[in-house]
């Protein structure tokens, strides 16, 4: 079993492997998740604004 995330974006390269239970992470993935933590926290702001 074999799952592969990768993204290049902005000369990042993000790539997740997991292989047999276990997983090698390249690169900065904290940057990866701090990125999509920062988009949700946006996005609720936004729609609780919205809902007011």
């Amino acid at each position: 079993m074999r799952f592969n995330i990768s993204k290049n974006e902005s000369a990042r390269f993000y790539s997740i492997e997991f292989e047999t239970g276990a997983y090698a992470l390249i690169t900065d993935v904290y940057l990866l998740y701090a990125y999509v933590i920062n988009y949700l926290i946006v996005a609720t702001s936004i729609l609780g604004a919205s809902s007011k």
